[in-house]
């Protein structure tokens, strides 16, 4: 077979390489093939996703609403820190209520998700219904919160933040009943 002269550029200047031997085609399909083929026997396919649990789809539900709910309340705790120094409060009280009313929006978002995709299971319904009772105080609030923000009517403010803190006491009695249950599973 004769060699097919290889042409380089060299610093401007073409070259004749003829000590390079020109690959056949039939010999570069063959050779792809053999490639490919060989990747795909190397390459193990995934296994399968296996659908969680109900207990585990519930559980990762809740630990996204407590996310949510950890920068809901930590947010609050920024504020509340802001309202012992009136001066920089009435400074910044404009951002400070857009801050909650974003938060609280997003809040919401969270427990209207948690609403439509936690299915507990059926020892843990009578909890779940609790926890939502719970959860309306923290989105009657985020509701009604902007309105009144927006008026500045702080007395009505006031009296919806007791709304907040039966929310958070009914978060907390949901938490203790879900350790409560745990422990109930490790004895048996």
């Amino acid at each position: 077979m004769a060699k097919i002269p290889h042409i380089t550029v060299h610093h401007g200047q073409f070259r004749e390489n003829r000590t390079v031997p020109p690959a056949q085609a039939e010999e570069a399909v063959q050779t792809s093939k053999e490639h490919h083929t060989i990747d795909q026997k190397r390459m193990p396919s995934p296994p399968p996703q296996q659908e969680p649990d109900p207990e585990t789809r519930y559980a990762l539900e809740v630990e996204k609403l407590l996310d949510e709910y950890t920068h809901f309340s930590q947010s609050y705790k920024d504020v509340a820190r802001l309202i012992k120094n009136p001066i920089r409060f009435r400074r910044q009280a404009g951002v400070i209520f857009q801050q909650l009313i974003r938060v609280g929006k997003a809040f919401n978002a969270r427990i209207q998700t948690f609403r439509e995709e936690a299915i507990p299971p059926e020892d843990m319904k009578q909890m779940h219904e609790n926890l939502l009772e719970s959860l309306r105080e923290f989105e009657t609030y985020n509701r009604e919160f902007p309105k009144l923000a927006a008026r500045g009517n702080l007395p009505r403010i006031i009296e919806l933040s007791k709304g907040l803190e039966r929310g958070q006491k009914g978060l907390q009695s949901f938490f203790e009943a879900l350790e409560e249950r745990e422990k109930r599973k490790e004895r048996k």
